[in-house]
């Protein structure tokens, strides 16, 4: 079942652990939304973000599957369909490093940025 239905047939029911969370877009300028796009790799398994259009898609390689990712700020994303979040790391000139995968509040894993 895909995330969307899910979280359709959730609101309709009352379903409170599936429902999605409403959360506050932040608007980034271009060069920002820039810095993000990139392959990002963790044990073999890797993530590729671009920004189409404004939008920050992210494409797993293994599964096919894309994902848009809403940026709550400049160093924290959401995934739309599975309410995920990645926290942006950065190195000390501001470089982004990698996307560290942060699941309530506890930060489990980092996807390196390789290129």
């Amino acid at each position: 079942m895909t995330a969307h239905i899910l979280r359709g047939i959730a609101a309709e029911y009352g379903w409170a652990d599936f429902v999605p969370q409403e959360v506050e877009v932040a608007r980034l300028p271009d060069d920002v939304l820039a810095q993000l796009e990139g392959r990002y790799s963790y044990r073999g398994r890797d993530r590729v973000l671009a920004v189409e259009g404004g939008r920050i898609l992210e494409h797993v390689t293994d599964r096919d599957r894309e994902e848009e990712l809403l940026p709550l700020s400049a160093d924290l994303l959401v995934s739309v369909s599975f309410g995920y979040r990645y926290a942006v790391e950065r190195d000390a000139t501001g470089s982004v490093t990698g996307l560290t995968f942060v699941l309530q509040g506890t930060r489990l894993f980092t996807y390196e940025k390789a290129d």
